[in-house]
């Protein structure tokens, strides 16, 4: 087993677990669901390159649930300022 960071031991997540009341145990480890078809991995940017903030926006799309909801946000932003944009005579 690898090395926990910080100072945890395996004893310290241990007796942590056992003090967990049983119905918060039940409502986080339920049985995992196959994902659909159309699913978007989760992947984090690709930050050993430079990203511009439009690159790092972007990938929001695909970091997880709350970023993808940004992500989401922000596209939807998007498209009403596009929208309503009205450009100078």
């Amino acid at each position: 087993m690898a090395p926990l960071p910080g100072n945890f031991s395996q004893a310290t997540i241990f007796s942590t677990m056992s003090s967990v009341p049983t119905s918060a145990a039940a409502a986080v480890l339920v049985q995992s669901e196959p994902l659909p078809e159309d699913a978007i991995p989760i992947r984090g940017p690709d930050l050993t390159k430079p990203l511009s903030l439009t690159e790092l926006l972007s990938s929001y799309q695909r970091i997880g649930f709350q970023a993808s909801s940004l992500s989401t946000a922000v596209n939807i932003i998007q498209n009403m300022v596009l929208i309503t944009y009205i450009p100078p005579r």
